[in-house]
C-alpha cells in the first residue's frame, strides 16, 4: 500500500488512508480512515502509529416522531406537540420536507462553519425545490375539451 504521496516505504510521518483536505470537505458525507506513523524506532523495533477513523455523518431521524410507514412511502403518522397525532397520506412530500428540516437543525453539531452553512444552504435549497413542487401541482388545472359540432347536411 503507498502512502498518501505516493511512496512506499513506512517512514514517520507517512499517511495512509483517507486524505482530509480543506478543499475537499467530502469525507464529512463519506467518513474517514487514517493510518499516520508518527514514530519508528530500529533500535526498539516498533512503530508507533496514530489510527484515525471518523464515521459518515448520519442524518438524525425525526426523533421517531414518525409513525407507520410515512418515511417508506406507506400512510403513517407524525406527532406534534399540542396536536398529537397527525395523519399522513401515502407518498406525502412533506415527508421529505420534514427530513430536510431535520437536516437543517442538526447541521449545527458541524464544527467547521463554511461547511455547516453550505448543508444549511443546501437544505434549504432542497425544502425550497419541494415546495415550489407542491405549489405547482395545486396550480395546475385542466380545463375541458371545447364541445364537438356536428355539421348538418343539407337534407337531413
Amino acid at each position: 500500500m503507498s502512502a498518501n504521496n505516493g511512496d512506499q516505504d513506512l517512514v514517520a510521518g507517512s499517511v495512509f488512508g483517507t486524505k482530509e483536505t480543506v478543499a475537499s470537505n467530502l469525507f464529512f458525507f463519506t467518513g474517514t480512515t487514517r493510518i499516520e506513523v508518527v514514530e519508528i524506532n530500529v533500535n526498539e523495533q516498533f512503530a508507533k502509529i496514530r489510527l484515525v477513523q471518523r464515521p459518515a455523518f448520519e442524518e438524525p431521524s425525526l426523533g421517531g416522531i414518525l409513525f407507520g410507514g410515512a418515511d417508506k412511502g406507506g400512510h403513517g403518522f407524525i406527532f406534534v406537540p399540542g396536536r398529537g397525532f397527525v395523519p399522513i397520506p401515502p407518498h406525502s412530500p412533506f415527508v421529505q420536507i420534514l427530513q430536510q428540516v431535520a437536516t437543517y437543525e442538526s447541521s449545527e453539531a458541524i464544527a467547521s462553519l463554511h461547511l455547516r452553512n453550505t448543508v444549511r444552504r443546501e437544505t434549504l435549497s432542497a425544502i425550497a425545490s419541494l415546495v415550489e413542487n407542491q405549489m405547482q401541482t395545486m396550480q395546475a388545472f385542466r380545463q375541458p375539451a371545447p364541445p364537438q359540432q356536428t355539421k348538418k347536411c343539407d337534407g337531413e
